[in-house]
């Protein structure tokens, strides 16, 4: 499978919008609070933007998506405002932070002018050097504030960034860049539920390389297959990520 270039192609053209706002420097693939964003953006008064970029092909609830990502990368990173750029969207709703090319600076815009309150203190930029957690786990929307809320905590908390395949900039077979991924990586993470075989593939691949490998599983136990059922498992309950986010960094950190 090769992936669309439309991402790079995306990326590239808004970063060419950015360099003709005088008032805005921006940063390309930052790692900032566990996580990588597509771009950082700070504005002359020193607001803090995130602009993550998706070429998603359309689908039922696409644009509730974008937004509900949107708003788990500002809770989580503690940015003044993050813009979802989507390229298959039709019209913009900048209240929530989704946005078409089109209408990225002038919401950048809107956000600066209507800007009273004070600044917030937002999470810093690190230097990973490559230093990455792998996140095995289903991309369901359902588990986008497990990635968000707990991975990219406990990656913080190792001074790493939490890739997931779906989330990174690459061109070439996706079985050889997760493989590439998860041999580079310090740990894995696995999102047991569901026992999706994709998931399912790229823990025995972990544990093949030895690479220190956390599981993690919203399926009851006992519904998990039976060898996988035998590992060391966490559990947690969807929408309950915040209080799961600190066991999962101390088992990280335990791993490493």
């Amino acid at each position: 499978m090769v992936i669309d270039q439309r991402e790079k192609e995306l990326t590239n053209e808004i970063a060419e919008l950015l360099r003709k706002e005088e008032y805005l420097s921006f940063e390309r693939e930052v790692d900032i609070g566990g996580i990588r964003a597509n771009f950082f953006v700070t504005t002359r008064n020193n607001r803090k933007y995130i602009i993550d970029v998706k070429t998603w092909d359309t689908f039922s609830g696409f644009r509730n998506r974008a937004a509900h990502q949107a708003g788990l990368l500002k809770e989580t990173l503690r940015v003044d405002e993050v813009f979802v750029v989507v390229d298959n969207l039709q019209k913009s709703s900048i209240s929530e932070g989704v946005v078409t090319l089109a209408s990225l600076i002038p919401a950048i815009n809107e956000a600066i002018s209507k800007e009273k309150s004070p600044r917030k203190r937002s999470k810093k930029i690190v230097d990973t050097s490559e230093k990455h957690i792998f996140a095995a786990m289903p991309f369901a929307e359902k588990y986008d504030d497990v990635y968000y809320v707990a991975m990219s905590y406990a990656a913080e908390r190792v001074d790493s960034v939490c890739l997931r395949v779906d989330q990174i900039e690459y061109s070439g077979n996706i079985v050889a860049e997760i493989q590439k991924l998860i041999r580079s990586s310090m740990a894995v993470i696995v999102d047991l539920s569901e026992s999706l075989p994709n998931v399912l593939y790229e823990a025995g691949y972990a544990h093949a390389l030895k690479k220190p490998t956390i599981h993690i599983t919203s399926t009851p136990l006992e519904q998990l297959p039976f060898d996988v059922a035998q590992w060391n498992t966490l559990s947690y309950e969807q929408g309950q990520t915040y209080k799961f986010r600190r066991p999962l960094a101390k088992r990280l950190q335990e791993s490493i």
